[in-house]
């Protein structure tokens, strides 16, 4: 699918619903070669934080939403 609106589109953006109601595969499959943009607004302490992010990682996002407010680190 992403292929699909790659010429008229600068980046394909899914978020949190979409990304628990069908998963990993299906965010994959819909983002295609397109850039991601993975809106799912991560938000605990940074351990945790970046422990998700790398979880994430094999989707190749392009950008994410993280909220910094969880210390320091």
């Amino acid at each position: 699918m992403g292929q699909d609106v790659a010429p008229v589109s600068g980046i394909i953006k899914l978020g949190l619903e979409f990304t628990y109601a069908a998963g990993f595969q299906a965010v994959a499959d819909v983002a295609g070669d397109s850039p991601l943009f993975l809106d799912l607004k991560l938000h605990d302490i940074p351990n945790t934080v970046g422990a998700a992010v790398r979880a994430l990682s094999h989707l190749r996002p392009r950008m994410l939403t993280l909220h910094a407010s969880g210390g320091r680190a």
